[in-house]
């Protein structure tokens, strides 16, 4: 039997994996088209919407990834950088030039406060003493390790 590559039925022989094995996909790639299965398994792979999964040892169904909240490769890559201004550009020098988004700004500064609220349970410092006092009892009970440098 002479088949061209067009004329193999790849849907029917996922089919036939998925109901009756490996085995049986196997044979009847091999009885209906002369083809060895493996020839067959990279088609499958490369033109069809099927994945394999290993889990469940059966092909399914490509799943379309459309998810609006995350940018593409592409589009990250399409997007030229603004060209960083310098010393002399700016009116309001900014200790940090790539943040510009006033809210991430305060994402920052919210995550900041919290990191010093979490190290004020620990750590008091006095001023006027000049006495720092760490509570290493707490610092281990809340599950940190103290090392001394």
């Amino acid at each position: 039997m002479n088949l061209r590559a067009n004329d193999i039925d790849l849907n029917r022989i996922v089919e036939v994996f998925n109901s009756e094995g490996k085995k049986a996909a196997a044979e009847f790639t091999e009885k209906e088209y002369s083809r060895k299965y493996s020839v067959i398994q990279k088609r499958i792979k490369e033109e069809t919407n099927y994945n394999y999964n290993r889990n469940t040892r059966k092909y399914e169904l490509k799943k379309e990834e459309v998810n609006a909240e995350f940018m593409t490769l592409e589009e990250l890559c399409e997007e030229k950088p603004e060209r960083i201004k310098t010393i002399e550009d700016r009116s309001n020098f900014d200790l940090n030039p790539h943040i510009e988004n006033s809210m991430f700004k305060d994402i920052i500064i919210n995550l900041m406060k919290d990191k010093m609220q979490e190290m004020s349970k620990y750590i008091h410092l006095e001023q006027s003493t000049r006495l720092v006092l760490i509570s290493i009892k707490k610092l281990e009970a809340n599950g940190y390790k103290v090392i001394f440098d």
